[in-house]
């Protein structure tokens, strides 16, 4: 299956800088286990084992986990490495930096805890940033917010990823960082790459 979409990844990486990469696709193994996760209807470590068998061995990884304890596992697991990583845990149990807590970032240098106001001076609420009841929904917000019509508790929250993502790769100042994230969605520069490859 893989390489009958070779092609259009190698397109969408060459003139957009991302492509999407399907985990079946790369590891047979999680097709086979796809149903059975399902049916279980529960967290398996399968959701756990995604960022450390990443066949890409990408240079740089952006990730986050629900659990302190997981968090720390990524970040011991991480440093036998040499690629430069960031692992948040928003310490009211998001997976990534919500902005209505601290966040803890696990990196290469080290642990710290960055405060919401870092990003932003809105107070959010967990309502605040509520993705949907559904899949539709959920895509739904997802897009108004690359358009530039999100609430601006749902930007903040965008914002604040994309820049700890961005600081990940580039190592500048987290201040650039955010100005580099609120731009691309300012521009629509986001939407229109998304857009591209969507089409």
């Amino acid at each position: 299956e893989f390489s009958d979409r070779e092609d259009e990844l190698n397109r969408t990486l060459d003139e957009h800088n991302i492509c999407f990469l399907h985990a079946p696709l790369f590891h047979p193994l999680m097709k086979e286990l796809a149903p059975v996760r399902k049916g279980l209807g529960v967290k398996t470590i399968f959701n756990i084992l995604g960022p450390l068998v990443n066949p890409a061995m990408p240079r740089y990884k952006y990730t986050g986990a629900y659990s302190l304890s997981i968090v720390r596992l990524y970040h011991y697991l991480f440093q036998e490495d040499s690629f430069s990583y960031k692992v948040v845990f928003g310490t009211d149990g998001y997976d990534e930096i919500s902005l209505t807590s601290n966040t803890r970032v696990f990196s290469n240098s080290g642990e710290t805890t960055v405060p919401a106001s870092i990003f932003t001076n809105l107070k959010i609420k967990q309502s605040d940033i509520f993705g949907g009841d559904t899949v539709k929904e959920a895509a739904d917000i997802f897009l108004k917010i690359l358009k530039g019509e999100g609430t601006e508790h749902q930007t903040a929250v965008v914002v604040a990823n994309a820049a700890m993502a961005i600081h990940t790769v580039l190592n500048q100042e987290l201040h650039d960082c955010i100005a580099l994230a609120e731009e691309s969605l300012k521009s629509k520069k986001a939407f229109n790459i998304l857009k591209s490859i969507t089409q």
